[in-house]
């Protein structure tokens, strides 16, 4: 995984706060799956499940509500974007 500088700085102020998520989507569970791991190893512990990842599925109109979507750590959870 390559970042840009400039999204690398940006993360440097994210850091520093901890009252927010993040919801990451991508092409393909193989490239969910190599994202997950890589900010895993880079991320502190204790913020792995502020960090959620999914494919761009999670966005089909019949699926939104519950689509899966995969912590840090490897936990699923389902309508991350709504209160349970």
């Amino acid at each position: 995984m390559v970042l840009s500088r400039d999204l690398a700085r940006g993360l440097d102020d994210v850091e520093r706060r901890d009252d927010f998520e993040i919801l990451v989507l991508t092409q393909s569970k193989r490239r969910l799956e190599a994202l997950r791991q890589v900010a895993g190893r880079v991320l502190p512990n204790d913020r792995h499940g502020d960090y959620y990842l999914a494919t761009f599925e999670a966005l089909a109109p019949p699926t939104f509500a519950t689509a899966t979507w995969w912590d840090l750590d490897g936990e699923t959870y389902a309508g991350v974007l709504y209160d349970k």
